[in-house]
């Protein structure tokens, strides 16, 4: 392996993220956003959905150029596929105009894989981040923070562990604050990623992360979250994260793909 992939390398496993500078070519980029812009302007629909949550789900079934920003993107791919082991391959994507100011938090309740912890989110800078216009947040090595007993907290907080709902659920709120508190108690500080239009964020799913505080109201940070797992793999939710008894479950993917540019993106 290349002197500069073993740096790369242990850095994501220090730190629990890996920046690509300049992964996504600013024409992919440009043309995400035109294509987005004009999707949003001809659907109602999109448009009610996008600016009633503040993103739009799976904008890759609805925009080429949105799923060129993950096919094209060769040197963040390359980095996916080697972390990974396997290929990589969507699950789910989020386009945002607008940083999101979400509170600091782990993916994996909701993106829990079999075998666990087989999932990257990918952020694709279509515009610059910056502390302004609400960059990306993150507590360095809090991805290994292992103390948090999520089986634990579902016993001293459900009566009934199979009543949990897979996306909606108070443990959720619960299960962060425990790992926050533990992020804190070993020391670790919370940071600023600042990103520039083009560059490429790939986060363990037990990387604790957030959105920054919009500084100038107003300004958009345009980007694209692909949700990316390899190819094959299933992915589970809360009623399986927290639930004891639910830990053995299929380890492939009951949905079908759709084949892009030679990448599998879940037809879901």
């Amino acid at each position: 392996m290349p002197d500069q992939d073993k740096i790369a390398l242990a850095h994501f496993a220090e730190k629990g993220y890996l920046l690509v500078k300049n992964g996504l070519p600013r024409e992919v980029a440009d043309a995400a956003i035109s294509e987005y812009d004009a999707l949003i302007e001809n659907n109602a629909v999109l448009r009610d959905l996008s600016t009633k949550n503040g993103r739009l789900p799976n904008v890759h079934r609805y925009t080429t150029a949105g799923k060129q920003v993950f096919t094209r993107a060769p040197e963040a791919l390359r980095f996916q596929d080697l972390l990974f082991g396997y290929r990589s391959s969507v699950y789910t994507s989020l386009y945002f105009k607008y940083g999101t100011q979400q509170p600091i938090h782990r993916d994996v309740p909701v993106f829990r894989t079999q075998p666990e912890n087989f999932y990257f989110g990918v952020w694709y800078g279509l515009e610059d981040a910056t502390v302004e216009n609400g960059a990306l947040r993150a507590i360095p090595g809090g991805h290994r923070i292992n103390s948090v007993d999520q089986f634990a907290l579902a016993a001293q907080h459900t009566n009934d562990a199979n009543s949990i709902h897979p996306s909606e659920s108070p443990m959720w709120t619960i299960y962060q604050t425990a790992v926050a508190e533990q992020c804190k108690q070993q020391g670790l500080e919370e940071i600023s990623i600042e990103m520039e239009k083009g560059d490429v964020l790939i986060w363990h799913p037990l990387l604790p992360h957030g959105g920054g505080k919009i500084i100038s109201e107003g300004r958009t940070r345009q980007s694209i979250v692909y949700h990316v797992v390899p190819e094959g793999c299933p992915v589970y939710q809360m009623d399986v994260f927290f639930n004891r008894t639910k830990q053995d479950v299929s380890d492939l993917a009951s949905w079908n793909y759709d084949l892009f540019e030679d990448r599998l993106f879940a037809a879901r």
